[in-house]
């Protein structure tokens, strides 16, 4: 599990500390960290999440009598993108979908198949089905605008908590080096204000090629990246 601990090991082991000084402390790349990298890597690798969203709670609406809904992070983070609404399924009900039911034999189970199919073909013709839109930075927009829809279930892409623990195992090294390359350039930019430095082994280039090497990093992260199987979500019910 990643954490920022381990991501300033990794920068400062990477920048030659303790034998090398960094122009930036603990917090200054924690914060760079923060505020730039992680919405970068957000990008192609999002966070999944749900929160239930209830209308008849006035925290919720927009604005009275609208169809627009404020969705709430729990810890805060950027919302990207809305991905499914979910609304109460009592329509199947209605329609006498058995939720739950114990089959005991063969031709209860053809009766389950049955009235499975019966239920799915009056919801087609009983009532319009809702959709949704997505209103950057936390808005929702139900369709049709009619009645409140009861409690629903939002599942959205977000910017990963600033604790880092979401990010998958398999993405861990390019948020690394992502990070990496994103102090590396900050410290070249520095570096890149003097020319050398003194040492007893002799005259050091403090610029070097950091900033090159850099976007080198960044640039070889990004391709992976971009280059990932599309991120297909599928609901099992």
């Amino acid at each position: 599990m990643l954490s920022m601990q381990k991501v300033l090991y990794y920068i400062k082991r990477q920048l030659g500390f303790p034998y090398v000084g960094i122009e930036l402390s603990d917090n200054d790349i924690e914060m760079e960290i923060k505020m730039f990298v992680l919405p970068k890597f957000s990008k192609y690798v999002p966070n999944v999440n749900w929160v239930t969203v209830n209308p008849n709670i006035p925290q919720y609406l927009v604005s009275p009598g609208s169809n627009m809904y404020y969705i709430f992070d729990p810890d805060g983070c950027s919302i990207l993108n809305v991905v499914a609404v979910h609304y109460e399924e009592t329509d199947y009900l209605v329609h006498r979908y058995p939720y739950t039911y114990t089959l005991a034999n063969e031709e209860e189970v053809i009766a389950y198949v049955e009235g499975i199919e019966r239920a799915e073909t009056a919801m087609i013709f009983s009532g319009a089905a809702r959709t949704f839109m997505y209103i950057p930075p936390n808005i929702i927009r139900v369709y049709p605008h009619r009645e409140p829809p009861a409690s629903f279930i939002v599942k959205y892409e977000r910017v990963h908590p600033e604790h880092l623990a979401t990010i998958p195992a398999e993405f861990e090294i390019d948020f690394l080096v992502l990070s990496l390359a994103h102090i590396m350039s900050i410290c070249g930019n520095i570096r890149n204000k003097y020319q050398t430095i003194t040492t007893p082994f002799g005259d050091i280039p403090l610029n070097a090629d950091l900033r090159e090497r850099a976007e080198t990093l960044e640039q070889n992260v990004i391709s992976r990246l971009e280059n990932l199987p599309p991120n297909i979500l599928i609901d099992v019910y």
